[in-house]
């Protein structure tokens, strides 16, 4: 049997264009879609961790001080003021949380963003002062420079910005 003959191979069933991926097809699509949804996957976890953080702090504010590492060393444990920082985490979470559920939380997840990022930038000015030693700055890179870091990438992202100016939806 030929390959004309089978109703599959007949020419009205195949097209003369060059073969392509569904998935390409729609890349225009994709290709806005795809980093959107990493952002919303990421402001979940980075939320969700935030939250939990802050929990703890608020919740257990001696144990959180003996267990984060470099903490210790940068002075005294004082229960209210890690509690404070604790309530600043929450609401930082909570802000990226609501955002990855509704993109009219932005100003929310900005404003976490910056308390994140205000707190990253005590960090580097206290080592460059000789507050605290250089080596802190490496155990603080998950912690505190990865976070703001991430909710920076998150709520600031350069196609969100457009889409706040109306220029492309």
């Amino acid at each position: 049997m030929s390959a004309a003959a089978l109703p599959i191979f007949a020419s009205r069933h195949v097209t003369s264009a060059l073969a392509a991926s569904s998935y390409a097809a729609g890349g225009q699509d994709n290709a806005k879609t795809m980093p959107k949804i990493m952002r919303v996957i990421a402001a979940w976890i980075a939320g969700l961790d935030l939250i939990a953080n802050g929990l703890t702090m608020l919740a257990v504010p001696d144990a959180w001080y003996a267990l984060v590492p470099g903490v210790p060393q940068t002075g005294p444990f004082n229960p209210h003021f890690v509690r404070d920082i604790g309530a600043a985490y929450l609401v930082a979470g909570a802000a990226l949380v609501w955002f990855a559920i509704d993109d009219a939380a932005r100003p929310a997840a900005q404003a976490g963003a910056a308390f994140l990022t205000i707190h990253a930038l005590v960090h580097l000015w206290d080592a460059a002062a000789g507050r605290e030693h250089v080596r802190q700055l490496l155990v603080d890179l998950p912690a505190v420079f990865l976070r703001a870091a991430l909710a920076i990438w998150i709520a600031w992202s350069p196609r969100s910005l457009i889409n706040m100016k109306g220029d492309a939806k």
